[in-house]
């Protein structure tokens, strides 16, 4: 029976979801996997197809009914639709890369998302230098009436942590249609000691469908040469919940709009 779903679920994830669904439909009345094969020919007819259906007719094993396979295949077939529809992972990398790793770029996949974004691109990082086809992107995504929002370290309220003014790192035009918001020193946790803390969040989230967390900061080195790892997760809830985090901190007055 294991070997019978493990073919199920590979043919429910490869196959369109009309096609299993009249598959199902197909092999609904039979117990008998020589005729469920007979009819699934009728409605399976793309070869790679069949071949997936030959290894599911081939682990059918006596005594289980066609209602079983059918009830099966229509439930993995729904499973997959769900999880491609609700949420998709994928791991995102910059640096060398080993034959057989197929991770996609960081500078790549930020470049996707500024250009895709159609309601508001929101980028937060540590360290914050122009990146000049990211800096192209996202310029014209602002002039598409896209809303732009940085969410940055600064030298000034760092005391220096970073060496930059994130203002002059996004370029004044840029600056002038977005939104850029800092940590204010007077907003900030400190030890007894008297370290403070810093904002050391490195994300990036488009119009709340596609998230990006990465240990990358919006440097051209980070995004084209250092070794750095994320993860990019489209669809589901947690792009939408990580975009009201940061808003409720907005609203909340912890960040200051420069």
């Amino acid at each position: 029976m294991d070997a019978l779903l493990e073919a199920i679920v590979t043919l429910a994830s490869d196959l369109p979801r009309d096609t299993v669904e009249a598959l199902a439909a197909a092999v609904v009345g039979t117990a008998d996997p020589k005729q469920a094969g007979r009819l699934a020919g009728m409605v399976v007819t793309a070869p790679a197809a069949q071949d997936r259906v030959r290894t599911m007719l081939e682990r059918w094993p006596d005594g289980v009914s066609g209602a079983s396979v059918a009830l099966a295949l229509r439930s993995a077939s729904r499973m997959d639709n769900h999880h491609r529809t609700r949420q998709h992972i994928e791991l995102v990398w910059t640096g060398p890369v080993p034959a057989g790793t197929s991770f996609r770029r960081s500078d790549q996949v930020l470049l996707e998302m500024v250009r895709e974004a159609k309601r508001r691109i929101t980028i937060v990082s540590f360290a914050t230098y122009r990146v000049p086809v990211v800096h192209t992107a996202l310029l014209a995504a602002a002039k598409r009436e896209v809303e732009v929002v940085f969410i940055v370290e600064s030298a000034r309220e760092s005391e220096g942590r970073v060496n930059i003014d994130p203002l002059h790192a996004i370029g004044s035009e840029l600056a002038e249609l977005a939104r850029v918001y800092v940590w204010p020193r007077e907003k900030r946790p400190t030890d007894e000691n008297g370290n403070f803390g810093l904002l050391h969040a490195k994300c990036a989230i488009a119009d709340g469908k596609r998230l990006l967390v990465s240990s990358a900061n919006f440097t051209a080195a980070a995004l084209a040469k250092n070794m750095e790892l994320g993860v990019l997760i489209e669809g589901g809830e947690v792009p939408g919940v990580v975009e009201g985090h940061w808003e409720g901190l907005l609203t909340a007055r912890y960040l200051a709009r420069i």
